[in-house]
């Protein structure tokens, strides 16, 4: 069976912008087209699934999503990448929907469609509503961004986002799956090591769940990371590098100090793991 990929449009795919309505005032997130390049030749089908409760609102109309959803497409379309199928919830938050997110529906409507493994496929958005919709389906992993709302969740709800793993953007979420896809886990010895030394460096274990030094989450601690220690830090270096581009999605300057800090103790540590093991 075939793999997927699903994606939360507004603040994951383009710039959040409430109730986007006009083709013109769509701006890519930038590395998105590479990013679902790399999904595509890796085998995985692309959907978009999204909530537009600004039809239902009256904010806009069915015919300006469309504009909207053909100007992204078409954008995505030159760099080579191609949605199966966008999947779309116009009510409002108040009123019965058949998809709506959290409601898996959708995710279930295009594995009867297009015969995918979603035990085997990845949802990614900005939202608490996204991760649960792709848990609700059962797909391998939810991914939240920290574009769009992605970084306000992570720090405001963090005792929410379950087995989820946050990153940067797409273009991180990309590499995360493909990540998962082809490597296997980080040996139990390395992973032994690490939790060791996250100790000896005031992270912390509460509730299943590993925290840093200033609170922000990183780990469910029933699950070991892919990979080895050297692509683990490779990956949580390019992640502290990317993360001053971000500055601006963060509520205050002290959260995004926070994350910063956190970031840069974890790769510090896998650092002194990878030397001690030369």
């Amino acid at each position: 069976m075939t793999r997927a990929v699903f994606l939360d449009r507004d603040g994951t795919l383009n710039v959040e912008k409430e109730y986007l309505r006009d083709p013109a005032e769509l701006e890519l997130i930038p590395g998105v087209p590479e990013a679902l390049n790399r999904l595509q030749d890796a085998g995985f089908k692309l959907f978009i699934v999204t909530n537009q409760s600004g039809i239902g609102r009256g904010y806009y109309t069915l015919e300006d999503m469309h504009r909207v959803n053909t100007h992204l497409t078409g954008l995505l379309a030159l760099h080579g990448v191609r949605f199966e199928k966008i999947y779309f919830a116009p009510e409002a938050p108040e009123a019965p929907s058949r998809g709506r997110k959290p409601s898996p529906q959708f995710l279930f409507d295009a594995r009867d469609e297009f015969g995918l493994d979603l035990a085997q496929s990845y949802m990614i958005g900005d939202k608490l509503i996204d991760l649960e919709c792709g848990w609700n389906a059962g797909v391998k992993q939810s991914i939240l961004v920290r574009t769009g709302y992605g970084a306000k969740i992570e720090l405001e709800s963090g005792d929410k986002l379950g087995r989820a793993i946050v990153v940067s953007d797409v273009a991180e979420a990309a590499n995360v799956i493909l990540h998962l896809t082809n490597a296997p886990s980080l040996p139990p010895e390395d992973r032994e090591a690490l939790f060791r030394t996250m100790e000896g460096k005031r992270w912390t274990w509460r509730d299943k769940f590993i925290y840093a030094p200033n609170n922000t989450i990183w780990f469910h601690g029933s699950r070991p990371w892919q990979g080895d220690l050297n692509e683990f830090h490779d990956i949580m270096a390019k992640r502290l590098e990317k993360l001053p581009k971000y500055r601006s999605y963060y509520s205050t300057a002290e959260q995004y100090q926070r994350v910063f800090d956190d970031t840069a103790g974890l790769v510090a540590i896998l650092k002194q793991l990878i030397d001690a093991k030369k």
